[in-house]
């Protein structure tokens, strides 16, 4: 009998030491000034909010919510780095947003695109040829000091065969250092080779007008005009024997 008294006497202490310590932590928080005050009571809520809340990387809770740390932001439910690309329109014209990443849309011949410089730039199996300003194949020459003292280094090209097509067809080798020019119908088509592509296309103005498409496609330059790529030919790149 006197242990149940006791042990009920115990419970009751606990119990009045429970009450008394909400009593004084909600004491020191109203003689806390309004401001702080303010912040605590804030804190707490939050805190409430999010107790079962679960937050992806990079983010915290606040308020129920969560939102994306300093330096980060939201891209589809996801924070990543405020300089990565979300959206295309995050990137410079003639860039595509991939893996966060803005790169170049088209690389030339021999390039391949990389992320981390936003630029484009020689592939595992080319180098950088500074005399011919581009990549070339490594097994090729780059300069006549690649070569014996009697040959002369032939620079790295490609060609290629343009068809015109309007009702009739006319097809030409154009070289990027000599433009040509086609009739078709009695209408005079300027052609210039800009750039091969990587992929095989080719970048070409005719008569001022930009076109980019790629080695099987078929490209309306007019009403009822296009023009194709017929055969690629790679020319130089070896060293040649003075005459």
């Amino acid at each position: 009998m006197k242990f149940k008294i006791l042990f009920g006497l115990f419970i009751v202490l606990i119990f009045i030491s429970g009450c008394a310590k909400d009593s004084i932590t909600a004491k020191a928080i109203d003689d806390l000034p309004i401001e702080k005050k303010l912040d605590v009571e804030a804190k707490i809520t939050s805190a409430e909010a999010c107790m079962n809340v679960v937050c992806g990387s990079n983010s915290q809770c606040e308020n129920g919510k969560c939102i994306c740390n300093e330096g980060y932001k939201k891209c589809n439910g996801e924070c990543i780095l405020t300089q990565d690309c979300c959206t295309e329109d995050d990137c410079d014209s003639g860039e595509s947003c991939r893996d966060h990443k803005c790169i170049p849309d088209n690389c030339k011949l021999n390039e391949v695109p990389d992320p981390a410089k936003r630029e484009c730039v020689c592939d595992d199996n080319s180098k950088y040829c500074a005399m011919q300003k581009k990549c070339i194949p490594k097994e090729n020459c780059c300069m006549h000091a690649d070569c014996e003292s009697d040959c002369r280094c032939v620079p790295t090209g490609r060609l290629a065969v343009l068809c015109i097509k309007s009702g009739k067809t006319q097809c030409k080798s154009v070289h990027p250092d000599r433009p040509e020019s086609f009739f078709v119908a009695g209408v005079r088509y300027d052609v210039k080779i800009n750039y091969f592509l990587q992929d095989n296309g080719i970048d070409i103005d005719v008569n001022d007008i930009n076109h980019v498409f790629t080695a099987d496609a078929v490209e309306k330059i007019g009403d009822n005009v296009n023009i194709y790529i017929d055969t690629v030919d790679d020319i130089g790149g070896h060293c040649k024997k003075d005459n």
